[in-house]
């Protein structure tokens, strides 16, 4: 997705908001932040930093082992859907600051993320979130995506095709049977009547 077009996305929803400080759309799936937004004249030095960890925050909130365990023993014993998503809404009450994070609709794995300064009442902001996340989703639900990236073969480089290896060239040797070598005799001396008799011819030659 366009990091871009999701900036333009909140700006558009909360420009005129100023009780809203910050907001975020994140891909839980992905840990990926798809656009961030910060209230002109409350923007900070560290806003970077801030925004780093919140993002952080919400997918240990929404992906934390122990809260999708918490998830699927509700799922279990209330028999819903093991496929949805049990937490929709989570809300973080800080001694300044209240952070609210919201799943939408269309795609259970994108949240928004808002950040609202405690001077604003909790009604009024719940009521905000709603009004806001709505306006998101509305024109993030018709938002092309960016075509995906396929995987690249393990075979090829850069998802590049390699050329073919060339083949090594083949010899083959017709096995040839060894030539049967005929037999050939010696005249050897079986016993020493044998070996005398020997003697006597060669000394008479």
């Amino acid at each position: 997705m366009n990091q871009t077009i999701f900036n333009s996305i909140l700006h558009k929803t909360l420009h005129n908001s100023p009780e809203c400080e910050a907001a975020a759309y994140i891909d839980l799936r992905s840990t990926v932040r798809l656009g961030e937004y910060f209230y002109p004249s409350l923007q900070q030095p560290n806003d970077d930093e801030m925004m780093n960890l919140m993002t952080l925050a919400v997918i240990d909130l929404f992906n934390g082992k122990h809260i999708l365990a918490l998830a699927d023993y509700f799922k279990y014993h209330e028999n819903i859907n093991p496929d949805e998503e049990y937490f929709q809404k989570l809300t973080l009450k800080g001694a300044d600051h209240t952070q609210v994070y919201v799943r939408l609709n269309f795609n259970p794995n994108h949240v928004l993320a808002f950040l609202f300064s405690n001077h604003i009442g909790r009604g009024m902001m719940l009521t905000e979130v709603k009004k806001f996340a709505k306006q998101i989703q509305d024109i993030a639900e018709k938002t092309p995506l960016d075509p995906p990236i396929l995987p690249t073969d393990e075979h090829t480089i850069d998802g590049a095709t390699p050329s073919p290896l060339p083949q090594p060239s083949i010899v083959l040797n017709t096995p040839t049977n060894p030539e049967v070598q005929p037999e050939t005799t010696t005249d050897k001396p079986n016993n020493q009547g044998d070996i005398v008799s020997m003697l006597d011819r060669w000394l008479k030659s």
